[in-house]
């Protein structure tokens, strides 16, 4: 699982950074084993992280785009945006 996505900041990294650091990856494991993920969920302390929805669906964009343009994913659903996000963890890493 490659974290490469924080949920600390609002700042949004690009996609060529995101397949950059994804193809850096690939050279120790087959690409087909690699998944993007963010680092960790939107409320990774007790505090939560100063982000809004809007910032955290804005940064999790990017990384269902690039999934989909390397592996050839497609959403099969589309995501609750009434729901908060804030409590969600992806990943650990």
């Amino acid at each position: 699982m490659l974290g490469l996505v924080t949920t600390k900041r609002g700042a949004l990294g690009t996609k060529d950074e995101l397949k950059r650091r994804i193809d850096e990856a690939a050279r120790y494991a087959p690409l087909e084993q690699l998944w993007l993920s963010p680092q960790c969920g939107f409320s990774s302390t007790l505090e939560g992280n100063a982000l809004t929805q809007e910032e955290q669906w804005a940064k999790l964009s990017p990384v269902v785009e690039v999934a989909q343009e390397i592996w050839g994913w497609r959403r099969r659903a589309q995501p609750r945006r009434n729901s908060s996000a804030a409590g969600l963890c992806v990943s650990s890493t």
